[in-house]
């Protein structure tokens, strides 16, 4: 049973608090504490000390209590009942026919207005205030707009008073306490949800056969399971506080602050007293900002079970395929056709060519090709050739030849026995076209060497480009294009393959949701306009929005005006014949603007239209940005 905590703003609300909590057993007994404004921040931080998990608090009060600490607060806000009564009973006491009335209050006390004109017979002028400071001039902006009365809290009505003009106590009634205490047993189902997540979560991490650690942004060992702890024959008090350098000194201070500011997985060989351990690290970062890192870690005998000395340094380098057929989406009759190709061209050990404009797709493709072949228990390598000068392409492939035994390997000597995989191959000089054409029949060619050796790996190449155009151009020499050739594979693009969209755009989204432990749902609207979109971009264009809807919605649920605007940001379109770039905006937006323009600026006759008062129609035009020349 979750401990709520009710802060009560003036004595006469202590005894309704009190009587109404009993109808919800779930958070009862609430600890009902009356509290004036100035000692709130106190109060706050001396309820979080006693235990107190939820704080129901008013106005300036809920302010001032989130501000002081870290609970979770529920705003006590004013009931349209209560409002409602307040506007009639002045506009008897004033005996106009549609008296204009002013509500004041923080903007976290007042309840929606729309209408209330209309079913109160008043006309209402809203006065939100940010911070309590600001009360007594919005008061005297409503006695200047003409306002004949006005509605509101102690602070409102004593400048009111000074001004001459009546003024109505706008109470929290029954209602508004009662919706308090309906979102405080939200929130506290919400909290005994995470702190059994929080323990399933511990179960897990301590019956796992792997170590985890997790450090701080600090680069401090805040926790470790009881994996871990064994294999580093270590106390969690001798751990937790400590520097993660002192726990893995091949670690050190440098190495953790340059990690922080990159992104992927960094993987050390740390020798212990008595195992050697294969530790990945893992930078944490939510919403652009790194709150720490997560070490994972295997004991020797994980190392042991690869091939060689050179498998385990391929590990360390990232020099690995991760993606496999059984993740690869294929809904669609024509890539569960293509799929089945690519499996049996994987059991081969001829030269595979990939051809699309989805160079996400082709990349996925080639490491589930290695993962399915003979050569996946070793490296995969991969080299954009559009990347690099030749010069440079070259040496990075073929090497230099020498005697000097600190000479780096080349890249195809360390894909010996696995696979390397070509992007682009169509910007490949014809120099390296001719010693890839020997390669593809075993034969390796060190630069500057007189012979070449036998060398056994499998080729994997992709383009976006016409090779077969290239070839009649004399810019591709024909024995490679025909070695690759011998098996070789189109891609359609996402457009001409929907119906696989949903599942990526879903395994794009867990994956996302699960590296920033955030977690959405897409509308009925949004997942059908996934699946309409083209997708020009490919899957890299996918897994951009996917992660943009993690990172920047603050909703549960995403709709599909978000997702259309989060998809325009990522793929922008210009003003045809300008510089101009075009963005999706909102459309109610568009509805005001074009309002504003077809009654020349009028805004009593936009809110008419809109069925919203004038002060709802204001803070949509400052919400849109919308300009004078009704642009936004």
């Amino acid at each position: 049973m979750a401990k709520v905590t009710f802060f009560v703003p003036y004595e006469e609300l202590l005894l309704p608090a009190e009587k109404i909590a009993e109808e919800y057993p779930s958070i009862n007994p609430v600890k009902l504490k009356y509290v004036k404004t100035e000692q709130a921040a106190q109060a706050a931080v001396e309820e979080e000390r006693s235990g107190c998990e939820i704080i129901i608090a008013r106005g300036s009060q809920a302010q001032m209590v989130r501000r002081a600490v870290s609970l979770p607060v529920v705003e006590l806000r004013a009931s349209t009942q209560s409002v409602g009564l307040r506007l009639v009973s002045l506009r008897r006491r004033l005996g106009a026919e549609r008296p204009k009335i002013g509500l004041i209050g923080l903007v976290n006390t007042l309840p929606d207005t729309t209408h209330y004109g209309e079913l109160f017979g008043v006309e209402l002028a809203v006065y939100p205030a940010e911070e309590h400071s600001a009360l007594r001039s919005l008061v005297e902006r409503a006695a200047e707009d003409g306002c004949l009365a006005v509605v509101g809290a102690n602070t409102v009505l004593t400048r009111a008073g000074e001004l001459g003009l009546p003024g109505e106590f706008l109470e929290s009634g029954e209602e508004s306490i009662r919706v308090a205490y309906r979102t405080a047993v939200r929130v506290a189902y919400a909290q005994e949800e995470e702190k059994k997540r929080r323990v399933e979560m511990n179960i897990m991490l301590d019956n796992t056969t792997g170590g985890i650690m997790q450090v701080d942004a600090d680069g401090v060992v805040t926790r470790v399971n009881r994996a871990g702890l064994r294999m580093l024959g270590l106390e969690q008090g001798a751990l937790v506080g400590k520097d993660v350098s002192r726990v893995f000194p091949e670690i050190d201070r440098k190495a953790v602050e340059s990690f922080m500011d990159q992104e992927g997985i960094r993987t050390y060989v740390v020798g212990m007293k008595t195992r050697t351990l294969l530790v990945n690290a893992v930078p944490v970062q939510v919403g652009g900002a790194v709150r720490g890192m997560i070490l994972t870690f295997q004991e020797d005998a994980f190392i042991r079970q690869m091939d060689s000395d050179l498998r385990a340094d391929l590990y360390r380098r990232g020099f690995m395929a991760v993606h496999t057929f059984e993740n690869f989406i294929a809904v669609q009759k024509e890539t569960a056709a293509l799929v089945r190709s690519a499996r049996r061209m994987a059991a081969q050990e001829s030269p595979v060519l990939l051809c699309g404009t989805d160079h996400a797709c082709l990349d996925i493709l080639a490491e589930c090709i290695h993962n399915e072949s003979a050569f996946r228990s070793n490296a995969f390598i991969t080299v954009d050739c559009s990347a690099y000068q030749d010069e440079d392409l070259d040496n990075m492939l073929f090497g230099n030849y020498t005697t000097r035994k600190d000479t780096p390997q080349s890249l195809v000597e360390l894909a010996e026995n696995g696979t390397l995989y070509l992007k682009n191959v169509e910007a490949l000089s014809l120099q390296i076209q001719y010693k890839l054409a020997r390669l593809t029949r075993g034969l390796f060619l060190h630069n500057g060497a007189n012979f070449p050796l036998r060398l056994k790996l499998r080729l994997v190449a992709s383009t976006a480009g016409s090779l077969l155009r290239q070839l009649n151009e004399g810019k591709f020499r024909s024995d490679l294009y025909y070695a690759l050739h011998v098996l070789k594979l189109e891609i359609p693009t996402l457009r001409d393959r929907r119906e696989d969209i949903p599942g990526w755009f879903s395994q794009y989204m867990s994956e996302w949701e699960e590296t920033y432990h955030r977690r959405f749902h897409l509308t009925q609207d949004a997942r059908a306009f996934v699946g309409e979109y083209d997708w020009p971009g490919g899957l890299f264009q996918m897994s951009c929005v996917c992660e943009r809807l993690v990172l920047l919605s603050e909703k549960r649920n995403i709709g599909v005006d978000f997702l259309r605007s989060q998809i325009e940001q990522v793929m922008p379109r210009l003003l045809p014949g300008t510089d101009t770039i075009v963005t999706y905006k909102d459309r109610k937006a568009v509805e005001i603007a074009a309002l504003l323009r077809q009654y020349n600026g009028n805004r009593e006759k936009v809110a008419n239209a809109l069925g919203v008062s004038k002060t709802t129609l204001w803070r949509y035009i400052k919400k849109y940005g919308i300009g004078p020349d009704y642009s936004y």
